[in-house]
């Protein structure tokens, strides 16, 4: 009867304590660590030409990351997730990062029927709120009891503290055109509401592409996307993945120019407001082997991508119905 009473009481202790891990999530001392598990830096910011260097990750016990906004209910307010929620979420995007390697620094999480992009290396721009809080958890909080904060960036301080920076944009989370300009920004987390049609895996850039499957006689886009530019060997290499998807020849970025005073003409990847850096690149800094490009005409000619043998190559050549490669910067990732 004793021992009864005994577990009894054990049994009830646990489910308070387990009540209140779940009901205070930003207090280190009542909370799982589980809850406060966080992704850390997988790698470096990303340069100016989407590359990137790998990093060993972090993960400091008193900042969690995933579960910064959890889904709203009747009043407004968003509901805390659970643990459960939690671990999956946490699962599945380690999961996503081991899947792409080390140059990924945009994952993908849900909680109940939200969705959100997680951003490594990017905080807001402009058109914030700010305060300065003790750590990740309490910045999550603040963003989760603000019915209008769609999104929020984590900005480390010193002495452990973060600047947390919340916004209402998008207003609308179906629309990504309405989304926040978010700055490259070193050791920040920035975390994105969207809505679910939105929720899609950007390549390994942060851009996003698509292959306009209309012949058009000059490189054509819609949407917001443009003619896709590669000024970079990682864009290349997603020129070729979307290439062989299409299994055609496509319109790319990638024009001759006249120089200036000559009658020559050389290759630059057109102005962008898509990638970064966002003028003209002339083609050999971009790091692409020169012995994929054939200028066939002394013109101010488009360049077609088109497979020959096992070589993705670049071809000046007359106007000819052809699909067209777009790329699109639907995280309003900007560079300093």
């Amino acid at each position: 009867m004793k021992f009864a009473k005994e577990n009894s009481k054990k049994k009830k202790k646990k489910k308070e304590s387990r009540n209140l891990n779940v009901s205070s999530p930003c207090k280190d001392e009542a909370r799982p660590r589980a809850f406060c598990f966080v992704f850390g830096s997988f790698l470096s910011p990303p340069d100016a030409n989407g590359r990137q260097k790998a990093q060993q990750k972090e993960t400091p016990a008193d900042s969690s990351l995933v579960g910064v906004m959890g889904h709203r209910g009747r009043s407004g307010r968003r509901s805390t997730a659970g643990v459960g929620a939690l671990l999956w979420a946490a699962a599945t995007v380690l999961m996503v990062a081991s899947l792409a390697g080390a140059e990924k620094f945009v994952f993908l999480f849900k909680e109940k029927n939200s969705h959100f992009f997680m951003i490594k290396g990017f905080a807001l721009a402009a058109h914030y709120d700010v305060t300065v809080l003790p750590s990740a958890c309490h910045c999550r909080r603040r963003c989760e009891v603000i019915p209008s904060c769609h999104s929020v960036s984590i900005v480390p301080r010193g002495g452990g503290d973060v600047e947390c920076r919340t916004s209402s944009r998008p207003g609308n989370v179906n629309q990504w055109t309405e989304r926040p300009n978010l700055l490259q920004t070193s050791g920040a987390t920035h975390i994105l509401e969207t809505d679910d049609g939105e929720w899609e895996e950007p390549e390994v850039d942060g851009m996003f592409y698509r292959v306009k499957i209309h012949g058009t006689k000059i490189p054509h886009c819609d949407n917001s996307y443009e003619p896709a530019t590669a000024k970079s060997l990682t864009q290349y290499e997603i020129f070729k993945k979307y290439y062989d998807t299409a299994n055609s020849p496509m319109w790319v970025g990638l024009r001759l120019h006249s120089v200036v005073n000559t009658t020559d003409y050389e290759p630059y990847w057109e102005n962008s407001t898509t990638v970064n850096p966002p003028q003209e690149l002339p083609y050999d800094q971009s790091g692409l082997p020169s012995s994929v490009l054939h200028i066939d005409h002394d013109a101010e000619n488009y360049f077609y991508m088109q497979k020959t043998g096992s070589e993705y190559e670049f071809y000046s050549g007359n106007p000819q119905n052809r699909y067209t490669l777009c790329q699109a910067n639907k995280l309003k990732l900007h560079w300093p």
